[in-house]
C-alpha cells in the first residue's frame, strides 16, 4: 500500500508545480471518540510530533513524497517481533525527538521505504 500512495503522489507531483507531502505517524493506544474529533493523549503527542519542525525537516529531506513515522511503541514491537520482520524495502532510520511546550520528550522512528521496482531496474 506505501508503495503505491508513494506512485500516485509522484504522478500527481509530477504534474503540478505545487507539491504534495504526506506523513504518517503510527502508534497504538487508547483513542475516545468526541463528536466529530478523537481525544486522548495519544491524538495530542501525535499531532505534535508530525507538524514538528524536525519531521517536517525528514519529509521536505526525502525524496518522496509519503513519509512514514511510528512511535517509540511501535519500534519496539516491530523490531522484537522476529515473526513481524520488515519487508526487505523498509527499515527504520534514527529517531527524531522533539521536546513540547510542557517539556514533554517525543520521539518517532521514520520508517523509510524503498520502491522495489527501482531496486530492480
Amino acid at each position: 500500500m506505501t508503495m503505491r500512495i508513494q506512485r500516485a503522489l509522484a504522478a500527481d507531483n509530477a504534474r503540478h508545480a505545487d507539491r504534495l507531502n504526506l506523513r504518517v505517524l503510527v502508534d497504538v493506544g487508547i483513542v475516545n471518540g468526541g463528536g466529530r474529533a478523537f481525544s486522548s493523549q495519544l491524538v495530542i503527542n501525535q499531532l505534535r510530533l508530525i507538524e514538528s519542525e524536525p519531521v517536517r525537516d525528514v519529509t521536505n529531506a526525502g525524496a518522496d513524497a509519503l513519509a512514514m513515522f511510528t512511535s517509540p511503541r511501535v519500534h519496539e514491537l516491530t523490531i522484537r517481533a522476529p515473526s513481524h520482520a520488515l519487508p526487505e524495502n523498509m527499515a527504520f532510520g534514527q529517531p527524531v525527538t522533539i521536546v513540547d511546550r510542557n517539556n514533554q520528550t517525543l520521539q518517532a522512528w521514520p520508517l523509510l521505504v524503498a520502491d522495489r521496482r527501482a531496486r530492480s531496474a
